[in-house]
């Protein structure tokens, strides 16, 4: 059996047990205690016979922090399967666009929901979502969702109303640029500056495709050819000629507060830029690999001291929104990653880049008193990270009693 745990609402204190407790990849406690106080962990460590109070045992399994989507986009989870992969980029965001648009607002905004619930099944109550309408905040926001949600815009002009709020610290409403080959850079800067206000992250695709480094190389190409198509002018954005991060990084956009996603086309000129400025980073392979057939250079980042986290994009990209999927998947895919760091990846790398490190990403006192549960036996100290980044989960069971 599989569940999530959300204590924070409860009130009064309860002891937790089970075989193995995982703080974060390097504390793993066997036969490990996680007691809880009105929401918040108070203490944890090996279980000793003078403990008292009231003790819920689960079992020979672990105890893990919850799982962190840092990107993803839950209004598309209505297009799981309908969009193929094979005409190239390109063609796929021209159908996405064109899907979305005859599903409307209303679709969508349930389509959110749908997605949250496979997120929590998943193993998953932190997310950074994307979406381009304000139904999607609503329905997040009266979920049980931790994170950010990001109102995504394109092309030269701010709206007056950005949207950016604050639910109880839980929940906040930010904003993103799309990506530096969809945004002006008057508007970029404009959406950084309406986060930094509110001292909240901010989000960007960047150095996703190789028609976005055409773009950035020529001003022309696909994606040259889709902007004029979609109405907007480019003329006066003085592409550099450059890379999109060194683009990025001229304007002031790269900080620690700004994510950077994808990067398949990151430069180790690029990577060190990305080092330097602290930008935190959302990586999310299976999805580039379904549409680019790449992936991201994810060993020569974590060489320069760069902590990715991972998204799962979305079920238009996709088979699932789990992040055990994308910690099997990248895994398999750069098996010289140790499974500490892919642990990482999934858990405080994400809380780090949403900035709620604070209080989730690992088990600890003074965090939130949200943990998974996973029947996982027949595990060792040394192996049981391994064990975790090696499974693949698509039958999880949500359970919302026995605390």
């Amino acid at each position: 059996m599989t569940y999530l745990i959300d204590t924070v609402k409860k009130k009064g204190s309860v002891i937790h047990r089970a075989k193995w407790i995982i703080s974060d990849s390097a504390t793993i406690f066997q036969d490990g205690y996680l007691e809880i106080e009105d929401g918040l962990i108070k203490d944890m460590g090996k279980w000793g016979k003078n403990r008292c109070g009231h003790v819920i045992d689960h079992g020979p399994g672990v105890i893990i922090p919850p799982l962190i989507n840092s990107h993803t986009h839950l209004d598309l989870t209505g297009l799981k399967g309908k969009i193929p992969f094979e005409n190239g980029f390109s063609s796929w965001v021209k159908k996405l666009i064109h899907m979305r648009e005859i599903m409307g607002e209303k679709a969508l905004a349930q389509s959110a929901m749908d997605g949250i619930d496979e997120l929590i099944k998943s193993g998953c109550c932190v997310a950074g979502d994307i979406s381009t309408f304000d139904s999607t905040w609503d329905v997040i926001s009266k979920s049980n969702m931790y994170g950010v949600s990001f109102k995504e815009f394109i092309g030269n002009f701010l709206p007056e109303k950005t949207g950016c709020n604050i639910k109880d610290r839980n929940l906040v409403a930010s904003v993103a640029g799309h990506a530096p080959h969809t945004t002006s850079p008057e508007l970029i800067a404009a959406l950084k500056n309406v986060s930094n206000r509110y001292f909240l992250p901010f989000s960007i695709h960047l150095a996703e495709s190789l028609d976005e480094i055409i773009f950035f190389s020529t001003g022309k190409g696909a994606w040259a050819d889709l902007l004029k198509e979609r109405g907007i002018d480019f003329s006066l954005w003085n592409i550099s000629g450059g890379t999109p991060i060194d683009h990025l990084k001229q304007k002031g956009i790269l900080d620690k507060n700004t994510i950077a996603v994808h990067l398949l086309y990151a430069t180790e000129k690029d990577i060190k830029i990305l080092a330097d400025t602290g930008v935190k980073i959302s990586l999310c392979p299976r999805s580039n690999f379904n549409l680019h057939k790449k992936l991201p250079p994810l060993e020569k980042m974590l060489k320069a001291g760069i902590k990715p986290s991972l998204g799962t994009d979305s079920l238009a990209s996709v088979e699932s929104l789990s992040i055990f999927d994308e910690m099997t998947y990248t895994t398999s895919s750069f098996p010289n990653v140790s499974p500490e760091a892919i642990f990482d990846m999934g858990t405080i790398n994400g809380a780090s880049a949403l900035a709620v490190d604070k209080r989730l990403g690992s088990l600890s006192p003074g965090k939130y008193g949200i943990f998974l549960y996973l029947s996982l036996n027949a595990v060792k100290k040394s192996n049981i990270v391994e064990a975790l980044v090696n499974m693949e989960f698509d039958d999880y069971i949500h359970k919302t009693s026995g605390e």
